[in-house]
């Protein structure tokens, strides 16, 4: 791993540990996570991503059988922090350039991250408990 993809690892550790600990009272978007909470978690990790720097970040969403997904791509990178959602997953934080996971489901929409209202109010405690 190199200097960039190890702060993008611990940064989505960070955002991972916050929204396990913390999420599901913040907002009914997150009360399963990591379940379902997939889009929600990608847009805020993109947030606190671009907020440290890192830019070109897109939102994947993909669909396979009956299950979609979606994760975050920057710097050729796979960043993932909700594939322990499902059976067979990488695990609770995924960045890495290759995932057979990943590569299972179907790209239906590539597009930039963004946060929703309700989003912003849990992203504004984030960083207030994880510093800006």
């Amino acid at each position: 791993m190199n200097d960039s993809e190890s702060v993008i690892m611990a940064e989505a550790v960070k955002i991972r540990e916050f929204l396990e600990t913390e999420g599901k009272h913040l907002s009914r978007l997150l009360a399963d996570f990591p379940k379902g909470a997939c889009g929600n978690a990608s847009d805020l990790l993109a947030e606190w991503l671009i907020e440290r720097g890192f830019n070109q970040i897109d939102y994947v969403w993909g669909q396979r059988l009956d299950q979609s997904h979606g994760w975050l791509k920057l710097e050729g990178l796979i960043v993932d922090i909700t594939a322990d959602a499902f059976p067979g997953g990488p695990g609770p934080v995924f960045v890495g350039r290759q995932s057979d996971f990943h590569d299972s489901f179907r790209p239906i929409r590539v597009s930039s991250p963004e946060l929703s209202p309700i989003l912003r109010e849990v992203y504004g405690t984030l960083r207030n408990r994880l510093g800006s």
